[in-house]
Order: C-alpha cells, then structure tokens, then sequence
C-alpha cells in the first residue's frame, strides 16, 4: 500500500486499498466500542454485587473513594435477604447472555483479526529489514519515515485489542472473588444456591476471546508477539549480513 501512495500512477488502485484498509480498522474500532459496551455491564453487575456486600458487611472497605461513591449511588438491585430473593439468579442470566454475545463476536471477528496480527507481524519484519537497508544506502528518510509510522500503527491495534480484552478477564475475574465472599455472607438457602450457580456459570463463560481457537487475545499475547518477532528478527539480521 505505501508503494501505491508513492507511485503516482496508481491512484485508482491505491483508493481501493485505502478503502478496505480503513473498512477494517472501522471493524476493529467497533470491535474494542462492544468489549467496552460488555465492560460497562461487568462492572454494573459488579456494582450491584458489591452494594449488595456493604448492606450486608458495614464494615466492608472498598479501596478506592470514587468507587465508594459509585456504590452508594448504586441502586440496591438484589434487597434483602430472603428465600424468595431471586435477583441474583437474575445477575446470572444477564451475565449469560453477556457470555452469548461475546460468543457470537468471537466467531464474527475471528477472521479480522488474524488478519490484523498477520499484517502487524509483517510489518514489523519489513520495517526491520527496510531500517538495515537504509542503513547502508542512502535513500530519502521520508520514506523510512513513513513506514514506520505505518508499522507503529499496526502494532498499536495488537496492544490495543490486548489491553481490551484482558480489561473483561480482570473484571469476570473480580466478579467470582466478589461471589465468593457473598457466600461467606448469612444467605437464605436459596440465594446460597443462586450465588453458587452464578459461580459455575463464570466458569463455563469465561469471557476469553481465542483466534479460531489457536490462541487467546491477553496481554500474554503481546509478549508471545513481541519472542516470535524478536526470532524472526535476529534471522533477518544474519540474513542482511551474509548479503
């Protein structure tokens, strides 16, 4: 694609590629808009989980102020104690259906992005070995210049689509500590029930957004990212060498 932006002769070629370019970063863009709409009810579930907690420990400290702010603000979903309560098993259907959805947009992503990893790995391998080229002609800078930028670009989506998807793991992960001390609480045998049920339901969704099941998107991606590119890196150093 830079090759067409510098050659003039292709324009019409070039606005194409451009076009389906940015078609794509326009899905990945909607694609982190929904992990952050998918967050935005973990930590409402999370919420109503933790006012739920205070009601019932006084003496239950949250770390953060603004936090506690937010929980008392928070309207108390779940009530009182009793053995008709049936509100946390309503938090456990919405998390279902939290799970359904994010099952449905892994499958729909999944091609986006494997492409897009593929194409940050190839640019990273190309900027590497264009830099050793550069260092030992003399070429315009404002060309090295732009693919770098371009490779920069590419890799900030991996980080960005990492750092995402691992925001959902730590908040299902801080919603099962707060089940389990909800279950430490005096409970009714129902709402006992319920809580555990809610527990087991986190395990069989576990929120984790895998790549046609190869690999999952975490930030141990990013150093998995980083260890194979740095492999194929040092190949293209030897390479340049011998040449």
């Amino acid at each position: 694609m830079i090759d067409y932006y510098l050659d003039q002769n292709y324009k019409i070629e070039y606005r194409f590629m451009l076009f389906i370019y940015f078609g794509q970063k326009v899905q990945l863009l909607l694609f982190c808009l929904i992990l952050f709409m998918i967050w935005q009810r973990l930590k409402l579930i999370q919420n109503y989980l933790i006012k739920f907690l205070c009601d019932q420990h006084p003496n239950y400290i949250l770390r953060s102020r603004m936090k506690s702010m937010k929980v008392q603000e928070t309207v108390n979903f779940i009530g009182r104690v009793s053995a008709s309560n049936n509100k946390i098993r309503d938090l456990a259907s919405i998390y279902c259906s939290i799970g359904e959805v994010y099952r449905v947009i892994n499958t729909v992503y999944n091609f986006i992005i494997t492409m897009t990893i593929i194409s940050s790995f190839i640019f990273i391998i190309s900027t590497f070995n264009t830099s050793l080229s550069f260092i030992k002609s003399e070429n315009d800078i404002n060309i090295f210049l732009k693919i770098i930028g371009w490779s920069f670009v590419e890799v900030l989506y991996i980080v960005t689509l990492s750092l995402y998807c691992e925001r959902i793991l730590k908040e299902k992960e801080k919603l099962k500590r707060l089940l389990y001390k909800i279950l430490n609480c005096n409970l009714s045998r129902n709402m006992h029930c319920q809580t555990k049920v809610f527990i087991e339901l986190i395990d069989v969704w576990p929120l984790t957004f895998s790549v046609y099941d190869m690999f999952e998107i975490n930030l141990k991606m990013i150093l998995k990212f980083i260890s194979i590119s740095t492999s194929y890196l040092i190949v293209v150093i030897q390479i340049n060498n011998r040449i």
